[in-house]
């Protein structure tokens, strides 16, 4: 009687019937309430049912009654283990093996519960032994996620391919063996393995995720949408998927979007600092100031730690037009002693020969260096350094290496990249080569590497390029500008370093060697006058649309071409369009052009406009230049700090004081007024090319020749007292 009915229930268990299974179990209990192997087996009902306390206590009772069940024990164990209860999972798994030495199931089991614990090595011990006992698919697989964890990602490749040896149509395996594949770099590999996955398991949310960080990889940005798209339809509440969605909208400037897929991602997962600050990164580009300085600030308060965060709140703040310069310079001085300040005091003395007039290695650290505007200015600079006395050392911190990188690289002495390196190690490369003058090309923007400096690997350190403002870090001693920008006595109370002007200007302008060439005024053709601007959304701040309106309302003809990455955005777009219309400016007067397909495309667009206005209290650096390299004359307004006086730079060392104006109702006479003489445009815009050619702004020997010699006089200030700050020694 009791034979026939245990088969018969086994018989609807192994096939699923669980239902009829239980009724059997419960049935052979009614009659003999303490057979051990019914009890035990209404537990694994129980467990695969998810009713895993109503397990435990089934299967306990069964060993109580049968305490030398091997089996009883592992499925207790899993029942445990489901229940989160780790150590009395692995107790029960133990006990198995006590009584059954070569039991590879439980070995297995063993493994997972010591890896959801933490305990990596043991956890790999386990499988192995269990793979020994039994080359089983899914125990390789799990064998491959410990060695992932433990960062071990040849072996990790390996036990996934065992697996897939095993049993080539293994969902998981592919998976997991792609994402191994893709950490190692062989990311072209991965998206073949991703793509069987998915063949197999349609339904498979992770390998379309991994799948579209294939694809990202690989820069085909549209296909890894598609694919993130598909893994957050599947599984709604992969937050993961939905944070790399809105990352790759966002670098395809889809920025409405992007935004609206970090919201959805943060209704799963509402405290993730991360998705708030890339939140943050969204609403910034579109020019969205006030949403994008409170997602900093969320991400910051949900991270105290969070220094990115708050390096990016830092930035935002540079583009309002209603911020003091002393709040601003607070802040930055928060950044420095919540991030840095403790790091300074871990640093080692510094061993550099003391010897005031010795040739010199100077480092350059960035992010950018790549196709990026401060290409534009380190370039020249790296050109035509004096390589008797400066040894010229680059530390790249590029996650995109491209072939301005490579140009760049072969400008440097030496070259270091430095990328997937933590900070710690970083700092020793730098110390091992022995730099003397360390120079940040960042600032707080994105990819910077400040608490670096902060470890003060060189003995001296200076903030040049990337970031208009203070670096925040007692351990940067200087600031490279000059006279224009930062005008003695009116900006250097906003620096924790000391202001160094450099005689003829602080910047030098490289143009691209396939410049297009200069064309005919437009105005001559189209029969109207067209202002325009290159400069990004985040600048054109509400004060600059009711500026720009009143130029455009005193030339009623006229209209504005406004053209940036952002513009590709159809809801940035709209904003703006609406922003005009509150002004009195019809929609139809304001065109504008989002990311083009090249760096010539972009340059010859200037052809299109005949006057630049440059944005404020954020003036415009690269697009001024670009400007005025191809002819046409750029409006600015002077600012209190550096950020809103770069034009002032550019403009009076291109020779056209002329073009700057010290108040608002100023500027807008200025263009009214400019846009009256064609004639004059006309001769502008023939004689500007050779007039930048001819100014400092271009004059890469000389501008060199003045750092260098900034770089000379710090180096004898330091061998002079190396143990003093240079700005407590002069704060002029």
């Amino acid at each position: 009687f009791m034979i026939s009915d245990i088969d018969q229930a086994l018989a609807h268990h192994q096939a699923g019937r669980l239902l009829q299974a239980e009724a059997i179990y419960r049935r052979i209990l009614k009659a003999q309430p303490d057979d051990a192997d019914a009890l035990h087996l209404l537990g694994v009902v129980a467990h695969q049912r998810g009713e895993h306390e109503e397990a435990v206590a089934k299967i306990t009772h069964a060993i109580r009654i049968k305490p030398n069940i091997a089996e009883y024990h592992n499925n207790l164990g899993e029942a445990l283990r489901a229940l989160g209860q780790f150590p009395a999972a692995t107790a029960a798994y133990q006990e198995a093996l006590r009584l059954r030495k070569d039991f590879a199931e439980v070995h297995n089991n063993l493994g997972l519960a010591l890896h959801q614990q933490g305990e990596l090595a043991q956890a790999a011990m386990s499988l192995q032994r269990a793979v020994a006992l039994k080359p089983d698919p899914e125990t390789f697989c799990n064998l491959g996620n410990v060695f992932r964890d433990q960062g071990a990602w040849d072996h990790a490749i390996a036990a996934y391919e065992r697996a897939l040896a095993l049993n080539p149509e293994f969902p998981e395996a592919l998976n997991n063996c792609g994402a191994a594949l893709r950490h190692r770099g062989k990311a072209a590999g991965a998206v073949e393995l991703f793509k069987r996955a998915i063949t197999l398991k349609p339904d498979y949310a992770e390998a379309y995720y991994h799948l579209g960080l294939s694809l990202d990889d690989h820069g085909r940005r549209r296909e890894a949408i598609a694919a993130y798209r598909q893994a957050v339809a599947i599984k709604p509440d992969f937050v993961e998927a939905r944070y790399n969605l809105g990352l790759a909208l966002q670098m395809e400037g889809d920025l409405g979007q992007a935004v609206a897929t970090y919201e959805q991602a943060l209704n799963f997962k509402p405290n993730d600092h991360e998705i708030e600050n890339n939140l943050g990164h969204a609403l910034l580009a579109q020019g969205k100031l006030t949403g994008a300085i409170a997602a900093f600030r969320k991400a910051l308060a949900l991270r105290p730690d969070f220094a990115d965060a708050q390096s990016n709140l830092l930035v935002c703040l540079n583009y309002c037009p209603n911020t003091m310069p002393a709040d601003v310079f607070a802040e930055h001085l928060a950044w420095g002693k919540r991030h840095a300040a403790a790091l300074d005091a871990t640093s080692a003395p510094h061993t550099n020969p003391r010897k005031p007039h010795r040739p010199l290695r100077i480092g350059y650290l960035s992010p950018d260096f790549r196709t990026h505007s401060v290409a534009f200015f380190i370039e020249p600079l790296l050109a035509t350094h004096d390589r008797d006395n400066y040894e010229i050392f680059c530390y790249a911190n590029v996650t995109h290496p491209d072939v301005v990188t490579k140009r760049l690289q072969a400008l440097a002495d030496h070259w270091r990249d430095i990328v997937r390196l933590s900070d710690e190690e970083a700092v020793s490369v730098i110390r091992e080569d022995g730099i003397d003058v360390l120079v940040d090309l960042a600032g707080h923007t994105a990819g910077n590497r400040l608490l670096i400096f902060a470890r003060q690997p060189a003995p001296v350190q200076v903030g040049y390029l990337g970031y208009p403002n203070t670096r925040g870090l007692a351990t940067v001693d200087y600031w490279l500008s000059d006279v224009y920008s930062d005008p003695i006595g009116q900006t250097d109370q906003y620096y924790v370093e000391k202001v160094v002007r450099l005689p003829r200007g602080f910047n030098c302008y490289r143009p691209l060697p396939d410049c297009p060439e200069v064309g005919p005024l437009p105005a001559l053709g189209a029969g109207y006058i067209t202002f325009g601007s290159f400069n990004n959304v985040s600048k054109i701040s509400e004060p600059v649309i009711a500026c720009w309106s009143k130029i455009l309302m005193g030339v009623p003809t006229a209209r504005l071409l406004l053209k940036a990455r952002a513009l590709s955005d159809e809801q940035t777009r709209d904003r703006l369009r609406q922003a005009f219309a509150a002004h009195g400016i019809a929609p139809g007067r304001i065109d504008m052009i989002g990311r083009v397909a090249s760096s010539a495309e972009h340059l010859a667009l200037y052809n299109r406009i005949d006057i630049s206005l440059d944005t404020f209290p954020y003036n415009g650096h690269t697009t001024t230049c670009e400007a005025l390299w191809m002819g046409v004359p750029v409006i600015a307004l002077a600012g209190q700090t550096h950020a809103g006086r770069v034009g002032v730079s550019l403009l009076t060392h291109t020779g056209l004081p002329e073009l700057i104006t010290g108040t608002c109702e100023a500027y807008m006479e200025l263009a009214v007024e400019l846009a009256s003489h064609p004639d004059r445009l006309q001769n502008l815009r023939q004689l500007l090319r050779q007039q930048m050619q001819y100014s400092p702004l271009t004059d890469a020997k000389g501008f060199a020749q003045d750092v260098e010699a900034a770089y000379r006089e710090m180096w004898i200030k330091y061998c002079e007292n190396p143990n003093t700050r240079p700005k407590t020694q002069d704060q002029s």
